[in-house]
């Protein structure tokens, strides 16, 4: 006597097949999500590269003075920025300043409050944490180690060790400044 179903062995063997198709499917698919979060961080990473030269570039190409100063105590140099008077940024006819530093492995921008002296750059103390207004991170905490340093009168030199995962890699780039003024 035949039924019209399936024994429990022709079942057992369908549910057998149809997994050993499916299991590599989604490992295909798992290893695509995967290559792509992969390539998206490595995206993500140069592009952190990108934003660091190209902050730093257009600021020093910018400058009109600029003085390096060991303002946390670290041994690393911070560059200080004087833009002149901008329109827009700068009140009461003074200049417009920038500070570049790492705070918590990030590259950040600060601008003081008020404007340093009438001389210029030249000023004794840097401003208290409280007196700069504006502090914004332009990385994720990727900068183990950074210096800035003047080859010669004119040129800046900066260097960046970064982190990505596990691998360190050194950003190195010099910008030529012709007719700045600079302090040691």
């Amino acid at each position: 006597m035949r039924n019209n179903g399936f024994t429990l062995i022709e079942v057992m063997m369908a549910i057998f097949l149809v997994g050993i198709i499916i299991i590599p499917v989604f490992q295909f698919i798992n290893f695509q999500f995967q290559f792509f979060n992969n390539l998206q961080n490595k995206i993500d990473f140069r592009q952190q590269i990108r934003i660091i030269n190209i902050f730093l570039q257009k600021d020093l190409k910018n400058a009109i003075d600029i003085k390096l100063e060991d303002i946390n105590g670290n041994e690393q140099k911070e560059i200080l920025i004087n833009q002149g008077q901008k329109e827009g940024y700068s009140t009461n006819n003074t200049d417009y300043y920038l500070l570049y530093n790492v705070q918590d492995n990030r590259l950040t921008i600060k601008k003081p409050v008020s404007s340093f002296s009438n001389s210029g750059i030249n000023y004794p103390d840097w401003p208290a944490e409280e007196d700069w207004s504006f502090n914004r991170s332009i990385t994720l905490e990727i900068v183990e180690q950074y210096k800035f340093n003047l080859k010669a009168e004119g040129i800046i030199n900066y260097m960046f060790k970064i982190k990505e995962d596990k691998r360190y890699y050194t950003i190195e780039n010099q910008v030529v400044i012709p007719g700045i003024y600079l302090i040691h």
